[in-house]
């Protein structure tokens, strides 16, 4: 009972996070990427594709950031935001294909691994523009780091100790806090 709480709880937190920051988007007319938003959505839906797949019966953090990015993309989609398509970006949608590839043929734990990286991957050029901006341009997008890892955390307590709903979410969790930690960096 208390597992599925703290899941729920992860679930709601992942998706009231990206939707302030689709909020944000909307209504502070933030420009973002287009197509690093848009493979960010798909990644999502793949990982809940592939936690369910696994045996994940409470993936509800999942469904939250499925949701939220959606939100995300549709207010960038309504602000016009950039659309850029680099190496990044193809190095990402080759990942997440090979994830889904191994999970289809072999139906083996590690394809999510695949995911993980395909989600490293999707976040290098925020990585970048962190690293160029200097801490006041971005710190204000930490929160959304901090959020995720909180909601991530919940979910670790709340879920079942095995790898299969493990080893997302102990990816993504150090995504999130090193995401974190760059938007907070002195320099």
């Amino acid at each position: 009972m208390v597992g599925s709480v703290l899941t729920i709880t992860s679930g709601i937190i992942g998706f009231l996070s990206t939707s302030v920051f689709a909020g944000q988007i909307q209504f502070l007319r933030l420009k973002v990427n287009l197509a690093t938003w848009v493979m960010i959505a798909v990644m999502n839906y793949i990982g809940l594709a592939m936690v369910l797949a696994a045996g994940n019966t409470e993936p509800y953090i999942q469904i939250g950031w499925c949701l939220g990015a959606t939100l995300v993309l549709l207010a960038a989609l309504n602000n016009r935001g950039d659309w850029k398509w680099t190496h990044v970006e193809t190095w990402s949608m080759v990942a997440c294909g090979l994830a889904v590839l191994v999970w289809v043929m072999t139906k083996s734990v590690w394809a999510l691994f695949g995911y993980i990286l395909a989600a490293y991957i999707s976040v290098v050029p925020q990585v970048l523009q962190y690293w160029k901006q200097n801490r006041d341009e971005r710190k204000g997008t930490a929160w959304l780091w901090i959020a995720s890892s909180i909601a991530i955390v919940l979910a670790v307590v709340g879920s079942p100790l095995t790898p299969e709903y493990l080893i997302v979410l102990i990816g993504l969790l150090v995504l999130n806090l090193t995401m974190a930690w760059l938007a907070l960096r002195r320099a």
